[in-house]
């Protein structure tokens, strides 16, 4: 082969590295559907959460966000929340989510 470039690269697949999850749902204690959404992201380097759909977040919700939030960063990542509604931000903001994700 000539003039070619061989790429070896080394680590987990690329898709193991971003996952993005749309929240169909609250994520309260009472919709179990919702939280384990989120855990499912945990294995991810670079986490997106679309919240367009949430109406609601209480701490079982906020909870969970910040491990997943915790645990992308470790990883050296970053979890990014998209589309929140004002009531869910403004929960989001009283707990300064924006420490450990980026909010858009």
């Amino acid at each position: 082969m000539r003039g070619g470039v061989i790429i070896c690269l080394y680590g987990p697949p690329l898709t193991m590295l971003f996952q993005s999850v749309k929240i169909k749902g609250d994520l309260v204690l009472m919709n179990p559907a919702g939280l384990e959404q989120v855990r499912g992201a945990s294995g991810y380097k670079y986490v997106e959460l679309d919240m367009s759909a949430t109406g609601c977040m209480d701490s079982a919700g906020m909870d969970l966000v910040f491990k997943l939030a915790t645990d992308v960063r470790k990883k050296g990542g970053r979890l990014t929340i998209r589309n929140a509604r004002p009531h869910v931000r403004e929960v989001m903001d009283m707990c300064r989510m924006d420490a450990v994700a980026d909010i858009e």
